[in-house]
């Protein structure tokens, strides 16, 4: 484990990096401007991970599924390929829903307010900059540059956000605060693809003769294989976050923008306990396609069995900080926001199940079961809506808590019995 370990460690100490910068860069926020400009700022993130994941068409995780079957069948040097194809996908999907705003945009059919009419443009001219972002995270975790991964998805990408939002106080231009975020991205994207595009070169180059011969060398992946495998991702990343993002949106139409400044902190608080999560899940996903395919069911258990313990035990402490002294952790963003620090509980005992889960999600996507994921999700997407109408009117972001919290241990322990009854495999965590 000791590999497994320092490789874990690395990837969860920059992804504590990375949260510590996105903490700051709210913090900076919640100092310098307004709750309106605040709320504004928290709207416009939930609209851009919503529209990313949309335009995006679960590219990013199909290409980690793609780099670890291909390097099963000994065809890496075929990511090249299927690399840009999924950058034509990412520019058809997210032109047609700039197109499509534009035209609501500009008949202006006064349905919504001006104000959030202005913020949600801003989003759709940016959302083809986060989804090739989020596109080149994977693809240079999946071209085993895992650290170079780690720094652009958490330091470059949120200290770039906190050099805009401190330029913009600096020169007192606070209007600008949303058009310096779209900013950040489109620098986001650029260096990421021009660091891609020299990885992928070295790849054609450097990618040894005898490989290529494993397999069929005719066999490729075209866009129909691309999007059937794809597709499906889609729609469970695009599910989880439209459960991760409607109770913004219900609490902005219910309530104001005040309280979604306060419920944006409460999510980025309480996410504090997934980072463990998502740096295991960096790690694995390849090696869980490459070792499922390749049949070795063995070393499939192995990196399964050291994902959970890693996972369990970093997180643990984190989860006791927060149950302990939420109210104190909240206090950094401000006194107002101790208000919340029920939300900040109910959030963080839903997170609790996620973390025991494991990587379950990641093992049913990188194995073919994609499809069954995606219906797992929607079940709990359903009851996610349903739970938000009816608690978010009458009790605010403890409401929206709740209802995040029930379909976020609902959808877990779902999927950790499906992957049980089929595989015999347990995600969660035996204290055995």
């Amino acid at each position: 484990m000791g590999a497994f370990l320092k490789s874990g460690l690395l990837v969860v100490f920059l992804k504590g990096i990375g949260a510590g910068l996105s903490f700051f860069s709210l913090v900076l926020v919640t100092k310098f401007f307004n709750k309106e400009l605040v709320g504004q700022f928290n709207y416009l993130n939930s609209m851009l991970i919503l529209l990313s994941s949309i335009a995006v068409l679960g590219t990013q995780d199909a290409f980690l599924k793609f780099a670890g079957k291909l390097e099963a069948e000994g065809n890496f040097y075929k990511v090249r390929d299927i690399y840009f194809k999924k950058v034509g996908i990412i520019l058809v999907t997210s032109s047609i829903l700039l197109g499509a705003y534009l035209l609501f945009y500009v008949f202006d059919f006064q349905i919504l307010d001006k104000n959030l009419e202005k913020v949600l443009l801003k989003a759709f001219l940016g959302v083809f900059f986060l989804s090739l972002s989020i596109l080149n995270f994977r693809a240079i975790r999946g071209l085993k540059q895992l650290m170079a991964s780690e720094i652009f998805g958490n330091l470059v990408r949120y200290g770039l956000v906190i050099v805009m939002v401190y330029a913009i106080h600096v020169f007192g231009v606070y209007n600008y605060l949303l058009d310096g975020v779209i900013l950040a991205l489109i620098l986001l994207a650029t260096t990421t693809s021009l660091y891609v595009f020299r990885l992928l070169q070295n790849l054609k180059k450097d990618t040894p003769i005898h490989l290529r011969h494993k397999t069929d060398s005719n066999n490729s992946y075209g866009f129909k294989d691309i999007i059937k495998t794809s597709y499906p991702m889609t729609i469970s990343f695009l599910t989880m976050l439209i459960m991760q993002s409607a109770d913004v949106i219900i609490l902005e139409h219910y309530h104001s923008f005040n309280i979604v400044a306060y419920y944006g902190v409460i999510v980025k608080v309480s996410s504090v306990t997934s980072i463990v999560l998502l740096a295991v899940n960096s790690i694995v996903a390849p090696d869980i396609a490459k070792y499922f395919y390749s049949g070795e069911r063995d070393k499939l258990l192995s990196i399964i069995n050291k994902s959970i313990k890693m996972n369990v035990y970093l997180t643990i402490p984190v989860l006791i900080m927060l149950f302990l002294i939420p109210k104190t952790i909240l206090g950094f963003f401000g006194t107002a926001y101790t208000e919340a620090y029920i939300s900040l509980l109910i959030c963080t005992f839903g997170q609790f199940i996620n973390v025991f889960s494991g990587s379950v999600g990641v093992y049913l996507n990188m194995t073919g079961r994609q499809f069954i994921f995606q219906r797992i999700l929607l079940v709990a997407l359903v009851l996610n809506l349903i739970l938000n109408i009816y608690f978010i009117p009458d009790y605010g972001m403890n409401g929206a808590a709740v209802s995040t919290a029930i379909s976020m241990i609902f959808w877990n322990l779902l999927a950790v019995y499906y992957v049980y009854r089929k595989d015999k495999i347990l995600f969660f965590y035996n204290f055995k």
